[in-house]
């Protein structure tokens, strides 16, 4: 995984697109989104979640200084930007995906987390399931659960295709199916890190 890590903390921009199923005792959903990645702190999620039979979009968009995310109502939410925005989910992908994340791990108003302590990986072990393609077994620790994971990797550009995280959690079982498609260095709209205004 060091070399997945190596490939994104080298791109000067990232384009991450995912879809995410989530199966719980609660209930099940989805999310789909886009991430943009640029350099000082430049970051745009564009979001699109669904829960069961309940569907919800979201923008964030941070220009390195201030951060709006446009809540489904149209309202716009500003705040100062976060530290490590670019460093924390470039260490989601890495190791716990992004649906978790944005979920579970934290509310959005807490102080700025660093995903790379929080999230510790142990037991990994790689195999190569198909010509280029390898898949990594780990448990991965957070918190407040454990997980055990799946990820799949693409042999030649080392960047992550599909993960499964299980976890036991208040008496029941929770798994995340993500997929992805991830660019390097892609070439951004001018645009891409407006701050959105209200509606």
């Amino acid at each position: 995984m060091g070399a997945m890590r190596n490939a994104l903390d080298k791109a000067k921009t990232l384009k991450i697109g995912f879809t995410a199923e989530l199966d719980a005792k609660k209930g099940k959903g989805d999310v789909k989104g886009t991430i943009l990645l640029g350099q000082d702190e430049k970051v745009r999620m564009e979001l699109d979640m669904t829960f069961n039979g309940k569907s919800q979009g979201i923008i964030t968009v941070a220009d390195g200084k201030t951060m709006r995310t446009r809540q489904p109502s149209g309202d716009i939410k500003s705040q100062p930007a976060r530290k490590n925005m670019r460093m924390n989910i470039v260490t989601m992908l890495e190791r716990v995906g992004i649906a978790y994340p944005l979920l579970s791990l934290r509310s959005s108003d807490e102080k700025d987390p660093d995903l790379k302590k929080e999230l510790t990986l142990s037991n990994a072990k790689f195999k190569e399931n198909e010509k280029n393609i390898y898949k990594c077994t780990y448990t991965l620790a957070t918190k407040d659960a454990k997980f055990d994971v799946e990820l799949w990797l693409d042999g030649k550009s080392n960047l992550p295709i599909r993960r499964v995280l299980r976890a036991e959690k208040e008496d029941q079982t929770v798994t995340i199916t993500e997929t992805y498609t991830v660019e390097l260095n892609p070439k951004l709209m001018d645009d891409a890190f407006t701050l959105p205004e209200a509606k």
